[in-house]
């Protein structure tokens, strides 16, 4: 399991994404992730997710 950055307007050449932006996934994910071959939907879900589990762990807080 890795964390990766997803693509958003506030990266740029040798910039990552904040890391509110990033997800949990496999390391073929990641790949894939970087080229830009998931679609949107399974983006927002890997984040939703990520996010969710963040929240569990104390990490992230959503009031």
């Amino acid at each position: 399991m890795v964390f990766c950055h997803l693509q958003s307007n506030y990266r740029g050449v040798g910039l990552k994404s904040p890391d509110i932006f990033g997800v949990y996934a496999c390391y073929s994910c990641h790949q894939e992730l970087d080229a830009n071959k998931v679609d949107h939907q399974d983006q927002l879900r890997a984040l939703q997710e990520t996010q969710m589990k963040l929240v569990e762990k104390g990490l992230l807080h959503a009031d």
